[in-house]
């Protein structure tokens, strides 16, 4: 008992009259009081709360109300304490009533309130579980409708979350998990945390110069992908935005960061007269994701330009990655099947594509993506058979002859 007591604040509740409700209360946590008393929380954030966290943020909650109706016994109806602990078991079974319970569970999501689960939620050590704490307290802060009367808890959650940003090492020194783990869990909660601040604090005059420092010269280069694409999704018309994104397209040190900035631009800001040109410069591009990015978009959204074509051939015939020269060959089989000539393109990149073994089980073969396609697109050219056996029997690649062999027998019967 002494525990929940503790975990509720109650112990520090120097002059709480009504603690009698709550000491009963603690003997029985277990029950589904807490549960009605929080269903004002959004459902979101009430399935994602642990049973533990409902029921000290309920007593929290509780307390203080229990607070607030003894101040207002005190001070309104100017009642001497001996006469407000009279009402002690008629405030103890009005309460339990859960119809009443869940009538000031409504009050749970106003700011006072709200703001108790978000300082319960800021004091757990959520390491071990990728700090949830404290993206479910920002979740919760979200839905706060006048946050300026919990401003101080705000601020510090804030704190926090930018801590999170800035830690970059969480878990530097555990052990058990790989190098490779460990930068993923960074990159994910730095990530998680720019995009919470940029949400929740959307309209905190601090929050925009601060995602554009983030875009433009933070140290890590997650910091700038995710930044990036929060200016664009949140701050699209702001006047800079357009800029920083051209200027990661173009310049960023890191692919990463300059792919998605090709994107965006690519897909939101498609008539400004930087964007095409940035995608066709960037073939040239030492990154596979920049490359990668630029072809997709320029075949979605720039078939008809006289240069797209030659682009994708370019890249289907002389990109080192397996994987771009098969999305590229894809791309023009699915795209531009009518074009004169593009059966013989395709022809040749079935016999000519550099592709020598599977490295895993993830790599695939672009001679047998294109041969796939030339079946499915031009079944009925006097070349097609032809070319089946052919590869067959001379393609150096198994899978390929086994493909090649299987469907011989069904189109030969």
């Amino acid at each position: 008992m002494l525990n929940w007591l503790a975990m509720w604040g109650v112990t520090q509740a120097a002059g709480l009259i009504f603690k009698p409700i709550l000491e009963d209360l603690a003997k029985d946590a277990a029950k589904d009081w807490a549960k009605d008393l929080l269903k004002g929380i959004p459902g979101k954030i009430f399935q994602k709360l642990k049973k533990e966290d409902i029921e000290i943020a309920a007593g929290k909650a509780l307390k203080e109300f229990l607070q607030l109706m003894q101040q207002q016994l005190k001070v309104r109806c100017k009642l001497a304490e001996t006469e407000i602990k009279e009402y002690t078991t008629d405030i103890q079974k009005f309460i339990s009533y859960k119809s009443v319970t869940e009538i000031i569970g409504q009050a749970m999501i106003e700011p006072k309130f709200v703001g108790t689960i978000v300082d319960y939620l800021i004091e757990q050590d959520g390491e071990k579980e990728e700090f949830i704490n404290l993206f479910l307290a920002a979740e919760c802060l979200g839905e706060v409708r006048n946050r300026s009367i919990i401003d101080t808890i705000a601020e510090q959650l804030l704190n926090h979350l930018k801590c999170l940003i800035r830690y970059v090492d969480i878990y530097q020194e555990d052990s058990s998990i790989s190098p490779q783990e460990r930068n993923r869990l960074n990159r994910a909660i730095s990530r998680q945390a720019v995009s919470v601040i940029a949400k929740i604090w959307k309209e905190n005059t601090n929050t925009l110069p601060w995602l554009k420092a983030c875009a433009q010269s933070d140290n890590n280069w997650h910091i700038r992908w995710q930044a990036t694409k929060e200016l664009v999704e949140s701050w699209k018309d702001d006047p800079d935005t357009l800029c920083i994104v051209k200027s990661n397209a173009r310049n960023d040190e890191d692919f990463s960061v300059r792919a998605i900035a090709t994107r965006e631009l690519a897909k939101n800001w498609k008539d400004d007269p930087d964007t095409l040109p940035i995608l066709k410069d960037a073939q040239s591009d030492n990154g596979w994701l920049v490359r990668i990015a630029a072809m997709e978009e320029l075949a979605k959204n720039w078939k008809d330009d006289p240069d797209t074509l030659h682009i994708l051939k370019t890249y289907a015939q002389s990109d080192i990655f397996w994987f771009i020269r098969q999305e590229a060959l894809q791309e023009l089989a699915q795209g531009w099947k009518d074009e004169p000539g593009m059966f013989e393109f395709l022809y040749k990149c079935v016999l000519d594509d550099p592709f020598t073994s599977h490295q895993s089980d993830a790599e695939s073969n672009p001679r047998l993506t294109v041969l796939k396609a030339i079946i499915e697109q031009f079944p009925q050219h006097h070349q097609t058979l032809p070319l089946l056996r052919d590869r067959a029997k001379n393609d150096p690649d198994e899978q390929v002859r086994e493909f090649a062999q299987k469907k011989l027998k069904q189109l030969e019967g």
